[in-house]
């Protein structure tokens, strides 16, 4: 790091703590006289240390959202997140999610390597990258953890977790139903009833949603719109009291998405394109107008079922988690998005999983608090990804295969040595083996792509085997000032396995590996009016899977290895505060430094592409220095009618690159985006009518690029336009 970076650094945290600082004290200043016995903020309850607590009573950075957040924000997908989350960056492709926090993610998908950041439906993880782009409906809260989860969590959480919780079925007669229209003639329609079917014995709740819109691109060689949307699920949840201490629910979901949602790559028309200019391509200046002559599209397939059992044993708690996953994914994509027949892609991805886990902990919040578990996971993932060049008649094949089998054990304890100091400690055994399955054929009759003179049909085969284990602990230390402010230091150690490159050579790549020291504090504050959270961390990455450039090559081809490691550093703050009556402000803030400290790699748009370049010093992909949300919300009553909510968004974000070069090709400039909601909820809570506003005014930014080759160029994917609509619910 620099010392401008350092400097930079240390402005931004100093804005940080100063703009807090006069937040609070302005916040004390001002009188509380109205309704001072009754104005206060609800506490909020998680899960991420694998039971129910308070937000503020756990030493973890998180950010958490409610029911009633989901509706009053308008938050509809996990990609939503993001904009009141500091530290959350997801980006998408090809509706496949690419979440990263504070700086760690992967961009690399496919069924040979796993994802950075672990997301959790209902306690079942899950596998795949489509899985982290989720329609969200019918939802308790979601918990997005920051930091690796290298105890409790654990498989491939080494950025952190995102927990999607669903409601649960309930002992009483429900209904709700809600419609949706907007502009690109969006329609979504929601449902959900819940039934008692044996008075406090056996309970159902089932779920669904549809939702379908044009598209927000439009392609002017075929006459179709591209980044459209179609896309419906379904869900149905059965809990059994088997006793007073024993509960059983059981759950099924499927969801299927036919569209183009997030496929509309744009040829930058600013940079080099030798296979623009050599076949003469007509590369429009309008970001939303496309010349494609390939069909484009997005087919995923997703179904689960998974099986919670709890029993209450008096002194402890067991808990089972089974679960059974498929999904199933078709994407085609035109990659030199031109009219030209030059080259294009098909990949064909499906994924079976099961796990299962165990819980035992403690039940009483006494002096000692413990859990301790195991965890299984098989799964069976087959690809077929094709590339084809059609001006070489050459295409790349490879037909691949891998199967995990990951186990785990794992504890945690916290001991409150009194009732101001607590001592956290934990340990992770991780034990994952994989076996992978290989075909490449690539067929080159003029020899360019593999330089062999003459050309041919070039056939290789392997079948990797291999398996990595690895110790994972947790320290901390929580000190309570008082009842409504905790301190806490801690120290945690994330894993994610190695894996093969099963689409290109074969060979495999070892497991990447992260420290993480945090300090923070918790607070309520005002007489529970304002809640201030902020935490401070440094993370020691080491061995990152990195999708390198090969120089032999050129830069022409790729392969996942261990060649680089990286230093992360920032600050976050969470503020939610009560300013008057009906009145809330909501901040988030974010100061990342994320950058490789060694990492050698070839560039194929260098001047020498055949020569390693040194990229230490670069920042991370998908890692803004700085980033900004903040919500301003009045709801006022309306007598016996009800009452009205008016809600204003705001969320900065600075520059970002989104490859490790840091070229300007692959960097999109600070932005920030505007949203308003007004809700209007009827006095007896069953009519809701929302009007909202996103993107008001229409920014235009890349929200994913691609670089695809040198001779194709860098592949732009467009963040939404400018959305409105309104929505009428009913609830019974």
């Amino acid at each position: 790091m620099t010392k401008r970076d350092n400097r930079t650094l240390r402005q931004a945290a100093t804005g940080i703590a100063t703009s807090f600082a006069a937040l609070c004290f302005g916040l004390a200043g001002q009188s509380w006289a109205v309704e001072a016995d009754t104005l206060a903020l609800e506490e909020i309850l998680v899960s991420a240390q694998r039971r129910e607590e308070s937000l503020q009573k756990v030493p973890i950075a998180i950010t958490s959202f409610s029911a009633e957040q989901f509706n009053r924000s308008g938050l509809q997908t996990t990609l939503d997140l993001q904009y009141r989350t500091p530290g959350l960056v997801f980006t998408t492709n090809a509706a496949l999610g690419q979440p990263y926090i504070r700086g760690i993610g992967t961009d690399i998908i496919n069924v040979g390597t796993d994802p950075s950041v672990a997301v959790h439906i209902d306690g079942l993880y899950q596998t795949r990258a489509a899985a982290s782009m989720r329609d969200l409906f019918d939802i308790e809260r979601v918990e997005v953890v920051k930091g690796p989860q290298g105890t409790l969590y654990g498989r491939n959480a080494t950025g952190g977790a995102i927990n999607i919780l669903t409601k649960e079925p309930s002992n009483e007669i429900e209904a709700a139903a809600d419609l949706l229209y907007g502009n690109y003639d969006k329609k979504r329609a929601r449902g959900m009833i819940n039934v008692p079917l044996v008075e406090n014995k056996v309970s159902f709740r089932a779920s669904a949603f549809i939702s379908k819109r044009d598209g927000f691109s439009y392609d002017a060689l075929r006459d179709v719109d591209l980044d459209d949307e179609d896309v419906w699920g379904v869900r149905g949840k059965l809990r059994i009291d088997l006793s007073e201490n024993l509960k059983l629910t059981l759950s099924a979901d499927h969801s299927k998405e036919r569209s183009t949602r997030n496929l509309a790559p744009k040829v930058n028309p600013y940079l080099p394109s030798p296979a623009r200019d050599i076949f003469g391509a007509i590369i429009g200046l309008d970001p939303r107008v496309v010349n494609n002559n390939n069909d484009m599209f997005t087919n995923i397939d997703h179904t689960s079922f998974s099986a919670h059992l709890e029993w209450d044993l008096g002194e402890v708690v067991f808990k089972s988690i089974s679960g059974y996953t498929k999904s199933k994914n078709d994407v085609q994509l035109d990659i030199d998005a031109t009219e030209i027949d030059f080259s294009w892609d098909t990949e064909n991805e499906d994924d079976k999983s099961f796990s299962q886990e165990f819980q035992l902990a403690s039940a009483n919040n006494d002096k000692f608090e413990w859990v301790v578990g195991a965890f299984y996971l098989h799964e069976k993932a087959g690809q077929h990804f094709q590339i084809f060049i059609t001006p070489l008649a050459a295409d790349m094949d490879y037909p691949v295969e891998n199967r995990v089998d990951a186990y785990a054990l794992f504890g945690q304890g916290s001991y409150n040595v009194s009732d101001k100091l607590r001592l956290t400690a934990g340990l992770r055994y991780s034990y994952e083996k994989k076996k992978g399955d290989f075909l490449n054929i690539v067929t080159d009759p003029f020899g360019l792509l593999t330089g062999v003179p003459g050309g041919g049909v070039f056939v290789s085969q392997s079948s990797p085997n291999e398996s990595w284990k690895a110790w994972t602990p947790k320290f901390g230390i929580d000190y309570f000032i008082n009842d409504d402010v905790m301190l806490y230091v801690s120290a945690t150690r994330g894993f994610k396995s190695g894996g093969f490159n099963l689409l290109g050579s074969g060979e495999q790549f070892d497991p990447e590996y992260i420290w993480s020291y945090e300090a923070g504090f918790k607070s309520m504050l005002l007489d529970q009016r304002l809640r201030l959270n902020v935490a401070a961390f440094y993370y020691d990455y080491t061995d990152l899977q990195v999708n390198r450039f090969n120089p032999a090559t050129g830069g022409a081809t790729t392969s996942v290895t261990n060649a680089a490691s990286a230093e992360v550093k920032g600050l976050e703050a969470e503020v939610l505060a009560l300013l008057a009556k009906g009145l809330e402000l909501d901040m988030g803030l974010a100061v990342l430094d994320a950058k490789y400290k060694d990492f050698l790699s070839a560039n194929p748009d260098a001047p020498d592409p055949f020569v390693d370049q040194d990229l230490s010093g670069n920042t991370l992909p998908r890692s803004p220095k700085f980033s900004l949300s903040a919500g301003l919300q009045y709801t006022h009553d309306i007598g016996n009618y009800g009452s009205v909510t008016l809600r204003g968004e705001a969320k900065y974000q600075s520059h970002i690159w989104f490859d490790q070069f840091n070229s300007s090709d692959v960097e999109e400039d600070n932005y920030t985006l505007l949203n308003a909601f007004a809700t209007f909820e009827s006095a007896d809570d069953r009519w809701r009518v929302q009007v909202y506003g996103r993107n008001l005014t229409d920014k235009l930014y890349r929200q994913s690029v691609i670089r695809a080759t040198s001779l194709i160029g860098t592949l732009d994917f467009w963040g939404a336009p400018r959305t409105y609509g309104i929505e009428v619910g009913f609830r019974y």
